[in-house]
């Protein structure tokens, strides 16, 4: 079942007939009980199929800016959160500062001269 093909060791050999056999039972019909050539039927089959719609041509120019969208809202996100501990802490030590500061704050001079 070969094809006069000479095969090193009889794994190739069962390898080989098991493609030959998917690819006949494939073009068949026909149900084989082999798991090796089901298999192999599946590949035959994807390989019958045709092949997928090419991709547009701006695909790469679309996914990139795409990519950079979601990176830029990604970095914004994390600038905000930031943004808002950075402003928390300030408020969070100007109280602690009013606080122990208060009894020297009356006798501060607000006034201009």
């Amino acid at each position: 079942m070969s094809n006069g093909r000479d095969f090193e060791n009889e794994r190739e050999q069962r390898e080989w007939d098991a493609q030959e056999g998917a690819l006949r039972a494939e073009r068949m019909g026909g149900r084989s009980g082999d798991a090796d050539v089901a298999e192999y039927r599946v590949i035959a089959r994807a390989l019958r199929t045709p092949p997928l719609d090419p991709l547009p041509s701006d695909f790469a120019v679309r996914t990139a800016a795409l990519a950079l969208r979601e990176q830029r809202i990604a970095n914004e996100t994390v600038e905000v959160w930031l943004e808002r501990g950075l402003v928390a802490l300030l408020l969070i030590a100007g109280g602690a500062a009013l606080l122990a500061y208060r009894d020297s704050l009356p006798e501060l001079s607000f006034s201009v001269p």
